[in-house]
């Protein structure tokens, strides 16, 4: 019997010039700091999450047609003890449409669990780090000159799924 795992459904910006910005900084966080367990999922916003042994192979089909032009806007970065994590809240006009129809999709598979989050964000850093480590890098971010208020260029839609350890990975572009 295949054990249930964590699915997601994220927005990706691989091609866009300050998500790769953002990667290049979260990659040399991980030089200075080690661990990365955020940097197994490129740059990305999280939709919706919900648990699932099994994936519905028409979900693919079924998203490839929402359309995804959607720019999404850099707010407030934020870091959290309790949470053991740093993100940045994202906004865009966009984004309301973008669920619905998505959440429309989700549940035409049947997948009707969904998790979503708080509130629209992307994670810089999570997890790995004590609470000292979490409080330098984030004043290293914030020295980094990231310009908020940005807008980022979505290229796609992926779904992602934790394995054994709870670590994300990406398993399939839509």
């Amino acid at each position: 019997m295949t054990s249930s795992v964590y699915r997601s459904l994220i927005l990706l910006f691989e091609t866009d010039p300050l998500a790769r910005r953002l990667d290049q900084l979260r990659r040399s966080v991980r030089e200075e700091y080690g661990g990365g367990s955020a940097l197994t999922l490129p740059v990305h916003m999280t939709l919706f999450k919900w648990r699932s042994a099994l994936l519905d192979p028409s979900l693919s089909d079924f998203l490839s047609e929402v359309p995804t032009e959607v720019p999404v806007q850099l707010g407030r970065l934020t870091l959290s003890i309790r949470h053991h994590a740093i993100w940045f809240a994202a906004n865009s006009k966009g984004l309301p449409d973008l669920l619905r129809r998505t959440k429309a999709m989700l549940n035409a598979c049947s997948i009707s669990n969904l998790h979503t989050p708080t509130y629209p964000h992307m994670t810089v850093a999570y997890r790995d780090y004590p609470p000292e480590t979490l409080k330098r890098i984030y004043q290293r971010i914030l020295s980094a000159d990231i310009p908020l208020h940005a807008f980022l260029q979505c290229s796609g839609l992926a779904l992602a799924a934790t394995d054994m350890n709870g670590i994300w990975h990406l398993q399939k572009r839509v």
